[in-house]
């Protein structure tokens, strides 16, 4: 088997991947942003919905770490693909859920199958391009995620007053078992050769360079978890900013427009500068940016200061996937992509719970001050990792060395 480097027709992936996850993301877009509120209107109190996404993660740590074993035995397509069809059936069933606790079993499944793709994700974009265009390759696919960022929230807003939550979950799923399809057609694979030959334990994780790229997992993760991923930004655009579902949809299409055009600006920067600088810088921007969102409350404040975070979530969200799939040797990438996915949710699984906690505790803005504490270990992970040129050894090698 040739080297990606060596099959040119591999870039077609990135394409495939990024319409795909374009219309998985606009799919998911449609009713990701109010997840809270659903599960509020099913009964669960913000206690609930804290603990919840701390099962989902502690749960989409042990797929990833089991899909990333599937990634190097039985290739990457079969594993991208095939645990989209589980996402899809579980968020449709979602929509048949008449209360919290049946919800967040079924949308446990959904999760499950997202996870299993996690490590296979970066995979597989990283090998079908040399290692040059992985920035820009990134950028191209993030892109593809704005406009469905963008789509889906629109979308969303229009649909739900309209059909209800039940019908956009059930359209959801649909397009999410299109997406699955389209990737087993027409996708080709990426796994090298070699990842037979080539032993890896859980524990190599725990020695640099990996310990490096799990650090900063952690930080980035528990930034995310704790800004736009996490469940809080919903919760206090509705209950402090006094912002409806559709408002909050729109919100997140606003951001997303402009986070289109800061891809492909920061795509170029990681390919020119490399991933670790530009990450140096987007970790703080981001915390920054959602602590100055927090305190908003007139409409164009509001719209503005999450303009400035969603730019610099792109920043960091590409900058991060290069990072992690430059400094994992191509022989064990799926292994311990999948080992440091299951480690990293395991570890940040009490950030939400924590946080949730501490705005019922202090206050609804609690958790964007306390991203400050995930930008410090990541930041502190990437000065570990700073190398000089003398006496450097590739990730490969030190794996090596180790066994």
């Amino acid at each position: 088997m040739r080297t990606p480097d060596q099959r040119p027709n591999l870039r077609r992936n990135v394409l495939v991947m990024a319409i795909t996850a374009g219309l998985n993301v606009g799919a998911m877009m449609m009713w990701a942003p109010i997840l809270s509120l659903i599960l509020r209107d099913l009964g669960a109190g913000d206690v609930v919905i804290g603990a919840a996404n701390a099962v989902w993660l502690v749960l989409s740590a042990s797929c990833q770490y089991f899909g990333g074993i599937l990634a190097d035995r039985l290739g990457r397509v079969p594993v991208i693909a095939w645990p989209g069809v589980l996402s899809g059936v579980s968020i449709a069933a979602c929509a048949l859920a008449p209360s919290w606790p049946l919800f967040v079993v079924l949308y446990a499944f959904y999760h499950a199958g997202g996870a299993i793709q996690g490590p296979v994700f970066s995979s597989i974009i990283g090998e079908s391009v040399p290692q040059a265009e992985r920035g820009r390759a990134f950028s191209r696919v993030e892109v593809a995620i704005g406009v469905g960022v963008i789509t889906g929230p629109l979308t969303g807003s229009v649909l739900l007053p309209i059909l209800g939550t039940q019908a956009v979950l059930a359209l959801s799923g649909v397009l999410f078992l299109v997406a699955a399809v389209g990737r087993l057609i027409w996708l080709r694979e990426t796994k090298p050769e070699s990842t037979a030959s080539v032993s890896f334990r859980a524990t190599d994780v725990l020695r640099p360079p990996l310990l490096r790229v799990l650090g900063v997992s952690v930080g980035v993760n528990s930034l995310l978890s704790l800004t736009l991923w996490g469940p809080f930004l919903s919760l206090h655009a509705s209950d402090v900013m006094g912002l409806s579902k559709s408002a909050i949809n729109q919100l997140a299409a606003v951001g997303s427009g402009v986070g289109i055009l800061v891809a492909l600006i920061a795509g170029h920067f990681v390919s020119r500068r490399g991933p670790a600088p530009v990450l140096r810088l987007a970790m703080p921007a981001l915390s920054l940016a959602a602590m100055l969102w927090s305190m908003q409350r007139a409409p164009v404040a509001i719209v503005l200061a999450y303009i400035l975070m969603y730019a610099a979530f792109e920043f960091a969200m590409i900058s991060s996937d290069t990072y992690r799939v430059q400094h994992v040797p191509d022989e064990v990438r799926g292994r311990a992509l999948g080992t440091i996915g299951m480690t990293n949710g395991i570890v940040t699984a009490p950030v939400v719970p924590l946080a949730s906690m501490l705005r019922v505790a202090v206050g609804s803005a609690a958790p964007f001050f306390m991203s400050v504490v995930p930008v410090v270990l990541g930041l502190f992970a990437l000065s570990a990792g700073a190398e000089g040129k003398r006496g450097r050894r590739e990730p490969a090698e030190v794996v090596a060395a180790g066994k």
